[in-house]
């Protein structure tokens, strides 16, 4: 999968980078890093350098050669780490996996029914999901497990493998609870409770969440109450990346840097020389005009087409 990527470049000059660059001279120093919201903003840049996002995996279609750098965001949708109950055709048996990437897995706790909402129930959801809908839900079948000396019915047990933080649409039942339990063995600690603080007056419908460990297993379950159970979701934290960043500094002043080679060449992306490159001494006015444009950030160097 391609990283989500922004592209910073110091420049004399300036252009719209595209994937099908060509020479504008003024290169000072390119730097890339990885996007957090998973959206690359449109990046004005001289085209002395051209950049290009990893390899895709087998299978995966290749950009089209025209589209501008803003199309390297190969956003990985959350979509990937749902379920729903509108995913499934009929009744799942107990230890059915529901969800299993690289994630998160998530298997039904009991044997659960499979029911399309009707009536008030559609209302309930507007009022706890706001514009999430569903045509379905799972409910629990009455298989108790004791925890602490009283009867809990376990909807689902999901374990996750990175760290992050998981959501539960879900439904209470007036004059009960919900919970999320961390799990280990026998051994069941309240993570979560719904309402807190007292039982629910109404028949209700609402989102839980709750931060996962990498390697731990939890449960949610209702207590003496069989739960309507809607959807999950997962939302894995990143990994780190490094940025990576390349400067005229880095070529020596009266050489040359030929077309096509990597300036950065790493996780985040590959940076190469659009055309023939010679790495050229700041001097004088050039000076200057770096306090101008860059501020504090000085170079020594520049390439030029």
């Amino acid at each position: 999968m391609k990283k989500n990527l922004r592209v910073f470049v110091s420049s004399f000059m300036v252009g719209v980078m595209t994937a099908t660059s060509t020479g504008i001279p003024g290169l000072s120093a390119v730097s890339a890093f990885a996007a957090e919201d998973g959206v690359v903003d449109e990046v004005e840049s001289p085209a002395a350098a051209e950049v290009t996002a990893p390899a895709e995996a087998d299978g995966e279609d290749e950009e089209e050669a025209s589209a501008p750098i803003a199309a390297f965001a190969d956003f990985e949708a959350l979509a990937g780490n749902t379920w729903s109950a509108d995913d499934l055709s009929g009744a799942v048996t107990k230890g059915t996996a529901l969800l299993d990437n690289d994630d998160v897995t998530v298997t039904a706790g009991q044997d659960l029914d499979w029911v399309a909402d009707a009536g008030t129930q559609i209302e309930q959801q507007t009022a706890g999901f706001g514009s999430q809908k569903y045509t379905n839900h799972v409910v629990t079948t009455s298989e108790n497990t004791s925890i602490d000396g009283a009867n809990y019915r376990i909807a689902i047990e999901f374990t996750a493998k990175k760290n992050g933080t998981v959501t539960l649409d879900t439904r209470v039942g007036k004059g009960k609870n919900n919970f999320i339990f961390e799990k280990d063995g026998d051994t069941y600690t309240q993570l979560d409770q719904y309402p807190a603080d007292a039982t629910a007056e109404v028949d209700e419908c609402y989102t839980a969440t709750v931060n996962v460990e990498e390697g731990k297993t939890y449960v949610f379950a209702g207590k003496g109450t069989n739960p309507f159970f809607y959807g999950f979701s997962m939302e894995a934290e990143k990994a780190a990346i490094a940025d990576e960043t390349w400067t005229a500094d880095n070529a020596t002043a009266d050489t040359a840097i030929a077309k096509g080679t990597a300036l950065i060449d790493g996780e985040l992306g590959t940076v190469t020389v659009g055309q023939d490159l010679n790495v050229v001494a700041d001097a004088g006015d050039q000076i200057t005009q770096q306090t101008a444009g860059f501020g504090s950030q000085k170079y020594t160097n520049h390439v030029v087409t």
